[in-house]
């Protein structure tokens, strides 16, 4: 077995980073509460302080791709965003009803293979 890191680029038909992309968040950005993308924690601070002073809402930052609900942070201040890494970052506005859960099909080719309900676990990390 050769680990795909030891595999020639030119052999590669989508590169792994390209295809963490295909398949993270910002994908499905048209099916999402209003969301920022963004590197930069600054950007991401000036849009929490705009929106959060109209409305008092409440916002969620977590990272763009391969998160499994860790590193995501419920954000109620700009000054709390702080972006650990160099990665793209999402910044969505909180939809209370998540509480409730969300249902999430599998598909596999074109065909359904699966659904299930995910609860969201107490608290944010």
């Amino acid at each position: 077995v050769t680990a795909l890191s030891e595999v020639p680029i030119s052999k590669i038909v989508t590169p792994a980073v390209k295809q963490r992309d295909l398949h993270s968040k910002s994908a499905w950005l048209a099916h999402a509460p209003e969301t920022h993308l963004s590197k930069s924690a600054e950007k991401l601070q000036e849009v929490a302080k705009d929106e959060i002073a109209k409305d008092q809402g409440r916002w969620v930052l977590k990272p763009n791709a391969g998160s499994f609900g860790r590193a995501v942070q419920l954000i109620t201040d700009p000054k709390q965003i702080a972006l650990p890494n160099s990665e793209e970052w999402l910044l969505q506005r909180y939809v209370e009803e998540i509480v409730d859960g969300e249902y999430r099909t599998i598909i596999a080719g074109s065909e359904v293979i699966g659904t299930y309900k995910r609860l969201p676990q107490d608290g944010f990390k």
